[in-house]
């Protein structure tokens, strides 16, 4: 009786115990899972700590779980750039915001799932910095905050509509990181209705101000109208912001008129139509 009690007990101890420890060092450890196989945790959130791990730890388990936690661009990019494991490399690339390094890795990575990742990533992500329309409406926006925009294209007889969502990743005085979605397939926007929204981003030409208002959340509200009127190469573009401080990002509705030289004019309004939190 009393061997059967000291047995349970000793069992009891060892399951309260928490997993054996197998090894660990600054940061990480290495705890026994089940039969012979082991689990690695990384146990640190200090900046130094997670990019020795990313960089230089043997285990890429470890390097990988470490890369997927990091902030730092110039750490990100070495690793993503130069990890021996494409698991750790594509843990990286998911981290990175800087597009010029993510298109250098969609061409040039060895290993194809990588390459795809660092494109849908380099399409997926959108940089508002300083002097960008919507850089005043974003700074305050915490991480999560997000806008749904409805997009109808229009380009000669063809009509198309697609929601498209932005979410903030990051958010500061420097710039906000947002990522851009097509809001049905959660993958990132592609094809015209991208590209006419990436020249809002960087309108140029003859500007007017003035005063209007739009449909936002089922009524007319009040807005501060900007009209941009420009040649951007090929293209001849009339850009049109409808501006509200109700919406994250600051801009309810934008209306953008291309025409391409030898080709049908094309027309797109996108429109807030729904944010949060």
């Amino acid at each position: 009786m009393f061997r059967s009690l000291a047995l349970a007990l000793l069992l009891l101890s060892a399951a309260c115990s928490g997993p054996q420890v197998v090894k660990e060092g600054p940061g990480w450890r290495e705890v026994q899972a089940s039969g012979s196989t082991t689990a690695v945790e990384v146990t640190t959130t200090d900046p130094q700590e997670l990019a020795t791990i990313a960089r230089t730890h043997a285990d890429p388990r470890l390097r990988e779980s470490a890369a997927g936690r990091l902030e730092d661009p110039a750490v990100l990019s070495e690793v993503a750039r130069g990890d021996s494991e494409a698991r750790v490399r594509a843990a990286a690339v998911s981290r990175l915001s800087d597009r010029a390094v993510l298109s250098i890795i969609s061409q040039n990575d060895k290993d194809e799932s990588v390459r795809a990742a660092a494109a849908e990533r380099r399409d997926l992500i959108r940089f508002v910095g300083p002097g960008h329309p919507e850089h005043a409406g974003w700074t305050s926006r915490a991480p999560g905050t997000w806008v749904r925009l409805r997009a109808e294209l229009k380009i000669g007889e063809r009509a198309g509509t697609v929601d498209v969502l932005r979410t903030v990743i990051r958010s500061g005085v420097s710039g906000v990181l947002l990522e851009q979605r097509e809001a049905t397939t959660r993958r990132a926007l592609q094809g015209t209705v991208k590209d006419m929204l990436d020249r809002t981003d960087f309108p140029a030409g003859m500007r007017q101000e003035g005063e209007d208002s739009t449909e936002l959340g089922g009524r007319r509200v009040p807005c501060r109208t900007v009209l941009w009127s420009g040649q951007y190469g090929r293209v001849i573009a009339r850009i049109k912001f409808w501006l509200s401080e109700e919406v994250p990002g600051g801009i309810a509705r934008v209306d953008v008129e291309e025409s391409p030289e030898g080709e049908p004019i094309r027309y797109l309004r996108a429109r807030v139509v729904q944010w949060g939190p």
